[in-house]
């Protein structure tokens, strides 16, 4: 891959990336995104997560939901963040990127597309692995930060 620029981005936090604004966290953290090694930066949510608390029954979940989520912010949007917190017994993990509103469609649309289809199963996928979704937009110039937030449960 010569000539291929490696955007890693790291894992900031400015006036729209606050952690987790819940109060009530008990445990927060932050994984770079390197959108060119989608791969590294799944493995770092991963280990993230295990570090947590996640149900370890749970973890091909988090990690399938992982990539899904950060695949289609790379593509998507621009500079992605990845944050993770323990919430009142949830391990629960934001991906956040720059998008022009509406880029993403409302939760109860994430619908399968036709089986000829060679793309799109992404959102599905991730609403049928996650215990809760939930997007939000942030109105900020130049474009608005879409937030997607997913939850699983902390191991007992």
């Amino acid at each position: 891959m010569a000539g291929l620029s490696r955007p890693v981005f790291p894992a900031t936090w400015g006036p729209t990336e606050v952690a987790h604004e819940n109060s009530t966290a008990t445990a927060r953290t932050r994984v770079d995104i390197d959108c060119v090694d989608l791969g590294a930066t799944r493995k770092r949510a991963v280990v993230a997560a295990r570090r947590l608390g996640v149900d370890l029954q749970r973890l091909h979940d988090v990690e399938l939901a992982v990539a899904e989520l950060l695949s289609n912010a790379c593509e998507h949007g621009t500079a992605p963040t990845l944050r993770m917190a323990q919430v009142e017994g949830r391990l629960t993990i934001d991906v956040r990127n720059q998008a022009p509103q509406g880029a993403i469609p409302p939760v109860p649309d994430w619908k399968l597309p036709p089986p000829t289809a060679t793309n799109g199963r992404g959102l599905a996928i991730i609403v049928a692995v996650a215990d809760d979704v939930t997007v939000r937009w942030i109105d900020v110039s130049p474009l608005p930060v879409v937030s997607v937030r997913i939850s699983f449960p902390l191991a007992r």
